[in-house]
């Protein structure tokens, strides 16, 4: 760690991981003290014997979403949750029976946030005391009508909606803003480009929820991270997607309770749809397979995009004329403008292949749907993509 007073410099103590662990952070002075987090994260991750390393106490900022605060730290180590002490509390009810208070102006603007490129769900969160998830889900399965459409009971999607933003974790930048901010982009994406009557109700609503769980319960690391520290979630999911695998497994835990179970009145073949459909859209979200989505669309887009559509017409549009030219010769100007006419309405109006089934499936479609919004503060007044990005 360096130095705060020559932050150019490296520190000449020598600190070991193992020594973060055992030494209490309040021996030191705040010129060596290593950072809690950084201490907090390693009682989280490291393995083997490190795990069972004395703990020592540590400085919380907030004792309601600390981490740290139990006695056996292979339990922490091993636990599901980021923020066990909130799950524990949402799941005994205390979290979910508190009365909760919107002012107009905040419900007002989560509704026009689904209309605008611009949303800002930053202020959202801060004008509605911390419920910009909740705010924005509610306001997103009212406006496509999935509460009647698809058996939805309305209290059970606000016990779900409120445990999933208490639960998030709090990190900067994957908490429960991002995951509502991805949720409004997906909506954004399929309806600004027409995309909706491609989804049936079901549909819709597994691709909503995906988005608002897609990264619940994050732990602030990466996939290689995970695989290299070696740590229970990389075991348990054999080291493959291993974050988004975490964030799904989270998800239907959480929805295995049946006080926050928003599928739980639909029919088996409903519900499994919408589990399916889930994993289909949270797996794509790994960064690992980016590459693979942009083979795949750069290939749409050679053989039917729209540069593709207008090549192709410009080459017939240069073999129609020089046939009409050919035929003017001969027979004089009356069937060149017959000929002209044909061409033109045979050419039709070029549509997105994302608007034909055969050409993209559903899960391509929701797949490439998220990833654009998981990405999609790039696209946002220079102000708010700046916040985001500084958050990252």
């Amino acid at each position: 760690q360096p130095s705060k007073r020559h932050p150019n410099a490296l520190s000449q103590r020598s600190v070991t991981f193992s020594s973060m662990l055992t030494e209490d952070i309040a021996e030191h002075s705040d010129e060596d003290a290593p950072d809690e987090h950084v201490v907090d994260w390693l009682r989280e991750t490291l393995e083997g014997g490190a795990a069972n390393l004395h703990r020592a106490p540590s400085r919380s900022v907030s004792k309601e979403l600390s981490t740290t605060e139990h006695a056996d730290p292979a339990a922490s180590q091993t636990s599901l949750w980021v923020l066990p002490e909130v799950m524990t509390r949402c799941l005994s009810g205390e979290l979910i029976d508190q009365p909760l208070s919107f002012s107009e102006a905040a419900s007002a603007d989560a509704l026009a946030a689904l209309d605008s490129w611009d949303y800002d769900t930053l202020a959202l969160q801060e004008a509605s005391g911390g419920h910009a998830l909740l705010l924005l889900g509610e306001a997103l399965l009212e406006r496509h009508g999935l509460y009647d459409a698809c058996s939805v009971e309305r209290a059970t999607a606000r016990r779900f909606f409120l445990a999933l933003e208490a639960c998030y974790g709090n990190n900067a930048y994957h908490n429960a803003m991002h995951g509502a901010d991805v949720a409004v982009g997906v909506h954004r994406f399929l309806s600004k480009f027409g995309l909706l009557e491609r989804l049936s109700k079901l549909q819709l609503l597994g691709a909503l929820i995906g988005a608002l769980a897609h990264d619940f319960n994050h732990p602030g690391s990466n996939n290689g991270h995970e695989v290299r520290a070696r740590t229970e979630r990389a075991r348990t999911h054999a080291d493959s997607s291993v974050l988004e695998r975490h964030h799904l497994h989270s998800t239907f835990t959480l929805l295995a309770h049946p006080t926050f179970d928003l599928f739980g009145t639909m029919p088996t073949p409903d519900r499994d749809a919408c589990r399916k459909l889930m994993i289909d859209m949270v797996l794509a979200t790994d960064l690992a397979k980016h590459f693979e989505f942009l083979s795949t669309l750069r290939a749409l887009a050679a053989e039917h995009g729209s540069a593709a559509a207008e090549a192709a017409a410009a080459a017939h549009s240069h073999h129609t004329t020089s046939h009409h030219l050919h035929i003017l010769s001969h027979h004089g100007h009356g069937h060149v403008a017959h000929r002209h006419e044909g061409a033109s309405s045979a050419s039709g109006e070029w549509k997105s292949p994302f608007l034909s089934d055969a050409l993209v499936d559903v899960p391509l479609l929701l797949g490439v749907a998220v990833k654009f919004a998981d990405l999609g503060h790039c696209f946002k007044p220079l102000g708010l993509h700046k916040q985001w990005t500084e958050r990252v």
